[in-house]
């Protein structure tokens, strides 16, 4: 049932041995895998890099048999490094977790662990650390998640990359540092980061963001909600309802196709663009604390223009005026394309 290999190449002196040590402690460990069905691969390399020190890389692959079996949930924790995530082949949970990292001591290997905890319907998935505050700068850490198809996941990454594509299940992401780069997902999507460059696309089920610096970017969504303190949003062919605000930076939304959906889009300093085809069937409501608003021909008539003061307020009521769009800069100009 379970294929455990460990092999360490060690150099020395000139001379190449192989080890292989098992303690009680490691045993224990190992009876704990065998009763979860996992199974572990562990490779050691070490190289003479001079004056740069060793490097070691270290793998760890584990892998659960039938883990979607009566499950309804997963967790997935990775305090750092790479995060990808991918649909599974097989229908069942596969995580395996790579570092490598460079050191002059062989006692500085990594003790990173993956440890898979079911707790009734909700499987848990946990990528430690310890031992690794002075040698951070010194490692890489990838972490590859093959996902059942259907299931929630919430993954929770301090810091590194995380990317995905091409499946369905329902998604939620806790960050507080690095980029997310996510595409043509078939579930609800939610976002929450401290900083970093958000990017996704061809996402089909409702999408949240909750950002507080950083850049936002994203190309062919269904519903979206975006709140960002500092940093520009940009925003492609949007569908349904775009509600998109900022504290500082600009908002633009390039919709060739028209609007489908209510639009709002507030930001305090700042300016939004709206390009869109020709608008109908909605209540527009473009406004400025200080700045401009610029629209095309056909809104510009004497009756729309309800303010022409240092605010200026453009607002109509087009066709049977069904969908909402509101716009509004405190600090900046509106344009309508």
């Amino acid at each position: 049932m379970i294929g455990l290999g460990v092999e360490i190449l060690y150099h020395q002196s000139f001379k190449m041995e192989m080890e292989m040590t098992l303690d009680p402690l490691i045993l224990v460990f190992l009876a704990a895998i065998c009763a979860a069905g996992l199974y572990n691969q562990v490779q050691v390399q070490l190289s003479d890099h001079g004056v740069f020190g060793w490097k070691y890389t270290l793998t760890r692959s584990y892998e659960v048999k039938d883990a979607a079996i009566g499950i309804k949930s997963l967790e997935v924790t990775c305090p750092d490094g790479e995060v990808i995530l991918r649909p599974s082949t097989n229908g069942e949970l596969r995580v395996q977790s790579r570092v490598a990292l460079k050191s002059n001591r062989e006692e500085d290997l990594p003790d990173t662990l993956l440890k898979l905890i079911r707790e009734g319907e909700r499987l848990r998935v946990t990528c430690e650390e310890s031992s690794w505050n002075e040698i951070r700068d010194r490692r890489q850490t990838t972490t590859s998640i093959e996902l059942p198809p259907g299931i929630p996941i919430r993954v929770e990454n301090r810091s590194g990359k995380l990317s995905g594509q091409g499946f369905d299940n329902p998604l939620v992401v806790d960050k507080e540092f690095g980029e997310v780069e996510l595409s043509n997902l078939g579930g609800t999507l939610t976002i929450r980061s401290r900083s970093g460059k958000i990017n996704v696309r061809e996402i089909r089920g409702d999408t949240i963001i909750r950002l507080t610096n950083g850049e936002v970017k994203v190309e062919q969504v269904s519903g979206l909600q975006v709140a960002l303190e500092s940093g520009d949003i940009s925003i492609i062919e949007g569908t349904g309802l775009i509600d998109a605000r900022n504290q500082s930076g600009t908002i633009t939304v390039d919709n060739p196709q028209g609007l489908n959906g209510d639009c709002r889009l507030h930001t305090e300093t700042g300016s939004i663009e709206l390009t869109a085809r020709r608008l109908d069937n909605c209540h527009l409501t473009a406004s400025t604390g200080t700045g401009q608003v610029v629209v095309p021909s056909y809104l510009e008539k004497p009756e729309f223009r309800t303010s022409t003061g240092a605010g200026q307020m453009v607002e109509a009521n087009l066709g049977r005026g069904e969908r909402t769009i509101d716009l509004f800069a405190r600090e900046g100009s509106v344009t309508v394309r």
